[in-house]
């Protein structure tokens, strides 16, 4: 089992942190969204996760690795054209 990112009080993140993971997550799918606030936001099994969705844990798994290589690429991509725009200025 997956624990949260962040809970209250163990210095959990900033809003600013906040802000920006919403903002990221915004970028997803939300069959994607979804997989990666239960496991990685709630804590969720993968058991877990598949039942609530109605799916396998084998099937979780897959869709939330490919949903995290997703969000690599997205948050890779953001910084990219932040440091962009930052050069120009």
């Amino acid at each position: 089992d997956r624990r949260p990112v962040a809970s209250a009080g163990s210095g959990g993140p900033t809003a600013e942190s906040a802000i920006a993971a919403r903002q990221l997550l915004a970028l997803l799918s939300p069959e994607d969204r979804a997989i990666l606030v239960l496991a990685d936001v709630e804590g969720r099994s993968m058991a877990e996760i598949a039942e609530t969705l109605g799916s396998t844990r084998v099937a979780v798994k897959l869709r939330a690795s490919r949903a995290r290589r997703r969000l690599a690429t997205r948050v890779r991509e953001e910084t990219g054209r932040v440091a962009a725009t930052r050069s120009r200025a």
